[in-house]
């Protein structure tokens, strides 16, 4: 967790030697962890904008396959594309679906077997149909 605290405040480099410590002890990273850093993740984003959280999920990412906790980075950022399409379809806004659809699978494909993920998928393809209709 220091580890990871770290990179998210901008200090890579350090942070990097925590995580090479934390794999060499066998560290994992759960499904409590990555939700509490995609939730964090989110708030961040509500304050500063979704270019400043993906660069930090992008020094989280980088730092964690550098170190070779490599399914945690995946895990991390499949969450936090799934976190944003279901958010994007709640807000009724169709058009980033897809993407972040795409983004979900391309990095954890066990969100394949996600039924819910495809029902927004195919519903937010029938709203952006629809409204192109009108």
């Amino acid at each position: 967790m220091k580890g990871i605290d770290t990179t998210i405040w901008g200090k890579i480099e350090e942070a990097r030697a925590y995580l090479t410590r934390a794999e060499q002890l066998g560290a994992i990273i759960d499904s409590p962890t990555v939700q509490s850093i995609v939730s964090w993740l989110l708030d961040y984003e509500t304050e500063f904008g979704a270019q400043a959280s993906q660069a930090i999920l992008r020094n989280l990412t980088t730092n964690l396959e550098e170190v070779g906790i490599r399914q945690g980075s995946r895990i991390l950022n499949g969450d936090y594309w799934i976190s944003h399409a279901f958010s994007s379809y709640r807000d009724g806004d169709y058009y980033q679906v897809p993407r972040q659809v795409v983004n979900t699978i391309t990095n954890y494909p066990n969100y394949l077997l996600n039924r819910g993920l495809w029902v927004i998928l195919g519903r937010s393809i029938a709203g952006t149909w629809k409204k192109r209709m009108i």
